[in-house]
C-alpha cells in the first residue's frame, strides 16, 4: 500500500499524471461527437506531451537540481521525457493539417504565458483573478474545440460559444477555483489577488458549487437525465465541499484532478 502510494505521488509531482488526465478529457470529448479513428492516438500522445512539457517547464525545481548536480536519475528521467515528448510533437505536426498547428500554437501560446513572465516580470497567473479562467479556456478548448479542428470540419463562430464548450468552461472553472483554497495562503503572502483572497473560502466554495450546477444543467438539455453523468457531478459535488484551506495538496493535484478521467468513463459506458 505504502508503494502504490508512493508511485502514484511520483506520478503527480513528475506531472505524468495531470498529462493522462488532460490526454482523456479530450478524448471524452472527441467520443462525445465523433466515432474512434486510428489516427486519434496521434492526437492523445500530443495532448498528453504538450500537458506534460507545458507543466514541467513551469516548475523551475528539476532545472535548479540539474544545475546543482543532484542525483543523475532525475535529470536522466526528465530529459528522456523531453526528448520523447518533443519527438512526439514533431511527429504529429508533420502529419496534422495547417489548421490543427495554428490552433496548437495559440494553445501553447496561452498556456506558456499562464506560467512565464508577461505581466510585470510575471506570468498571466500573476494577474488578480485571471489565472482559473485561462486554465478553463485551455481545458474547455481541448473538449470541444481541438476534436472538430482536427477532423477538418470547418469552425463556426456560434461554435465557440456552443453548449459543449460553455458546460466545459464552467465545469473547469468550478473544479478549480477549490485549488485558490489550497493556494490560499501562499498567494495572499505573494499579494496576488484572488476569489478566496477577496471574499474568503466560504463564498469561494458557494460559487464553485453555483457553477457546478449550471454546468450539470446544460448537460441536463444536451443529454437529459444521465445516471452516470450525474454520479460523476456529485461526486466533484462533494470534493468541492469538502476542500479545506489546510487540505494537503495530494487531495487537489490527485484526486480532484483525477476524477476529470470519470468523464471517459462516462463516454465509453454510453
Amino acid at each position: 500500500m505504502i508503494r502504490l502510494v508512493s508511485a502514484f505521488r511520483f506520478l503527480v509531482q513528475e506531472n505524468i499524471w495531470i498529462a493522462v488526465i488532460a490526454a482523456s478529457y479530450f478524448v471524452a470529448g472527441f467520443l462525445t461527437v465523433f466515432k474512434w479513428s486510428t489516427t486519434l492516438w496521434w492526437d492523445i500522445q500530443m495532448v498528453f506531451c504538450s500537458t506534460w512539457l507545458i507543466y514541467t517547464g513551469s516548475s523551475r525545481s528539476w532545472i535548479n537540481k540539474l544545475l546543482r548536480k543532484r542525483p543523475i536519475l532525475n535529470h536522466s528521467l526528465h530529459i528522456f521525457g523531453l526528448v520523447i515528448c518533443m519527438i512526439g510533437l514533431i511527429l504529429w505536426t508533420i502529419q496534422a493539417s495547417l489548421v490543427a498547428r495554428i490552433y496548437l500554437i495559440h494553445l501553447g501560446i496561452v498556456s506558456i504565458l499562464y506560467f512565464f513572465p508577461v505581466h510585470h516580470q510575471k506570468g498571466i497567473r500573476w494577474i488578480p483573478y485571471v489565472k482559473v479562467l485561462v486554465i478553463a479556456y485551455v481545458w474547455a478548448q481541448l473538449y470541444a474545440v481541438f476534436p472538430p479542428i482536427i477532423l477538418g470540419h470547418k469552425m463556426e463562430l456560434n461554435y465557440w460559444y456552443s453548449p459543449v464548450f460553455i458546460s466545459s468552461f464552467l465545469f473547469i472553472v468550478a473544479i478549480t477555483l477549490p485549488f485558490d483554497l489550497r493556494d490560499y495562503i501562499v498567494d495572499k503572502k505573494a499579494n496576488l489577488m484572488t476569489l478566496p483572497g477577496y471574499f474568503g473560502p466560504t463564498i469561494t466554495k458557494f460559487t464553485s458549487v453555483v457553477l457546478l450546477v449550471l454546468s450539470y444543467i446544460i448537460n441536463w438539455n444536451q443529454y437529459s437525465f444521465d445516471p452516470i453523468l450525474s454520479g460523476i457531478y456529485s461526486v466533484f459535488l462533494l470534493l468541492i465541499i469538502m476542500a479545506r484551506t489546510n487540505t494537503p495538496k495530494l487531495y487537489f493535484t490527485g484526486l480532484m484532478d483525477g476524477a476529470i478521467g470519470l468523464f471517459l468513463v462516462w463516454v465509453l459506458l454510453k
